[in-house]
């Protein structure tokens, strides 16, 4: 053997035998240090063999998609497809246990209604939402006990009298607002498409604010905007284009709460993708656009409590969410005997919380609604139809339905098509739970502490279930086999909202809600709460606009149902082409 072999065989041969031996030692310590940190697998359950040779696990693969521009969280919902198994793990973190993805609404659904004691929402969810409302129920294990305070606190606001009093009139009359716009547009674009998802963004906006703070200060920034459009539509250009070019209005500025809200929002949505939630935050908190939003949420906070104040101390009339909360706070207080807080943490971040899922969620499913409704016209032809079957006097009378026979008048048709976008485009992709016990799914072992991811798009839902031996399931999903209907699962993908109709003995239509798989609003005692205000006011929205309007088809470009994610998962592009209906 050369010298030069030697060297390259043995490069700590010329060294004292004591510096060589210390310098193996530490390669080695190195090395079995990277042994140690690389996922541990649990047995049994599939996943990537990449990601367990590398310390990053599928963090790298996960980083990537996002620097490409891809959908990082579309990745979860294609690993049981990828691995033909309704459970997979994952690795998301350096040095972090595994994940789970179950893929199966027989166990979600068991998971989420019948298993409580052995899941809960987990650390991770709980940092994503706590960097930006910490003391919102939303950021906390139910076991903690604040979290049964804080929805004592909010408790008044989903039932039938705050709905049908307060949020249905105010979400009917701001929507008024947003059809004169529409109205304004559709004769100013002159039949070419335009961009819609603002201007249903800013709508939702206005509605949730007015509901959750009343009238105070508040200010429609829809009306504000379509004097904007009017005083502009002189100068609007028609003949240059041509009718599938779309028609660019004059952009909708958002106010300071509304950039506020936005800018927080996007937060917690980045959060979601992040090895490291909290850690996220932390740094993300310190970023001059955070603490401008944080400013301006507490000064709108502050500004609106004073205001509440001043109407209890007048006796006024109980009209908004605020006021709701205020007199919770003030019962609580005198049964405790204690003075009442009404600028608390839990108070500030109940009531914002409140404003973005009621905002957010509610922007989002309209954008999806309206471009099923324009890509599908026979079903936009058969709930224009069954609205005006079902509010003939309006339809004699030549006006809208008002509020009180919109909540009073059963439309099976319109229920089906809300279940439906919600079903095939709900804004939430995914639940989470996190195992408080040593407990079992399908079979293995999973150890406490484990994350589980549930999405609720996939197999099982939008397309065919993996297949599941039955004695693998839970005792409590066995037994509740039937619990939901079924259907054929070769068009599950598609969008058909007869599939929530069933007839009754006079062969009349009637909505049935369990008629299939569906968890758009999670389940259990950490459902979805504003899940009676989110039927509302779609309710309500889809029967004044699809009353008021016709969603022409779009050109192809425009008529995508790509998605990108923020806090929700939205349409990469939302346009619309509508006339008035006359």
């Amino acid at each position: 053997m050369s010298s030069a072999s030697l060297d390259l065989v043995y490069p700590f041969a010329r060294l004292p035998f004591a510096v060589s031996a210390v310098i193996v030692g530490v390669l080695s310590v190195l090395y079995l240090a990277y042994q140690w940190a690389l996922p541990k697998p649990l047995p049994g359950i599939p996943y990537n063999q990449d990601a367990v040779k590398t310390i990053l696990g599928d963090a790298a693969e996960i980083q990537k998609i996002k620097k490409e521009g891809g959908r990082p969280r579309a990745w979860f919902n294609l690993q049981p497809v990828k691995h033909n198994s309704p459970v997979v793990q994952a690795f998301l973190a350096p040095l972090s246990k595994p994940v789970l993805i179950l893929s199966d609404f027989r166990e979600a659904q068991d998971i989420l209604l019948r298993r409580g004691k052995e899941f809960d929402r987990g650390p991770r969810h709980v940092a994503n939402f706590s960097g930006v409302v910490p003391s919102h129920h939303i950021a906390m294990a139910t076991s903690d006990p604040q979290f049964k305070a804080n929805r004592e606190l909010v408790k008044d606001l989903m039932t039938p009298h705050f709905l049908n009093t307060i949020s249905g009139p105010e979400i009917y009359n701001n929507a008024q607002n947003f059809i004169e716009l529409w109205k304004l547009k559709a004769q100013v674009a002159g039949g070419r498409p335009f961009k819609a998802e603002d201007d249903l963004h800013t709508m939702t906006f206005d509605i949730i604010k007015v509901v959750a703070l009343g009238e105070g200060d508040n200010q429609s920034m829809t009306a504000l905007y379509t004097d904007l459009v009017r005083s502009t539509a002189a100068n609007a250009q028609h003949a240059s284009a041509g009718q599938d070019e779309p028609f660019i209005f004059p952009e909708n500025q958002p106010n300071v709460d509304l950039r506020a809200h936005g800018t927080q929002q996007e937060a917690v949505g980045a959060a979601a993708t992040q090895p490291f939630p909290g850690l996220f935050h932390k740094i993300n908190n310190r970023k001059p656009a955070m603490k401008e939003a944080y400013a301006a949420k507490f000064s709108m906070l502050d500004r609106q409590v004073s205001l509440g104040m001043k109407r209890m101390e007048a006796g006024a009339e109980v009209k908004s969410a605020l006021d709701y909360m205020m007199q919770r706070e003030l019962a609580s207080a005198k049964k405790a005997g204690r003075a009442p807080v009404f600028n608390s943490p839990s108070m500030y971040d109940e009531l914002y919380g409140y404003i973005g899922a009621g905002h957010e969620t509610s922007s989002t499913s309209l954008q999806w609604g309206l471009k099923h409704l324009a890509a599908d016209q026979r079903v936009q032809t058969t709930l224009r139809d069954s609205l005006r079957a079902a509010y003939a006097d309006a339809v004699s009378e030549g006006r809208q339905p008002t509020f009180a026979e919109i909540i009073k008048t059963q439309v099976p048709y319109l229920d089906a098509v809300i279940e439906e976008i919600l079903r095939v485009t709900g804004p939430v992709r995914t639940l989470f739970r996190t195992a408080t016990v040593d407990t079992t799914i399908l079979g293995h072992h999973i150890p406490k502490g484990t994350q589980v991811f549930l999405p609720i798009t996939g197999p099982s839902f939008t397309t065919p279930a993996l297949a599941i031996e039955e004695s693998l399931r839970s005792p409590s999903s066995q037994s509740h086999k039937h619990m939901r209907g079924t259907w054929d699962e070769s068009d599950a993908a598609n969008f058909v909202p007869e599939r929530w109709l069933k007839a009754e003995d006079d062969s009349t239509q009637v909505f049935d809600s369990q008629a299939g798989p569906m968890l758009a609003f999670s389940l259990g005692i950490r459902g979805c709460f504003g899940r009676r205000l989110a039927y509302l006011q779609l309710r309500i929205l889809m029967t004044l606009i699809v009353w008021n309007f016709e969603f022409g088809p779009l050109p192809e470009d425009l008529n995508s149902f790509d998605a990108v994610d923020t806090l929700t998962t939205k349409p990469a592009k939302c346009f619309v082409r509508i006339t008035e209906v006359q």
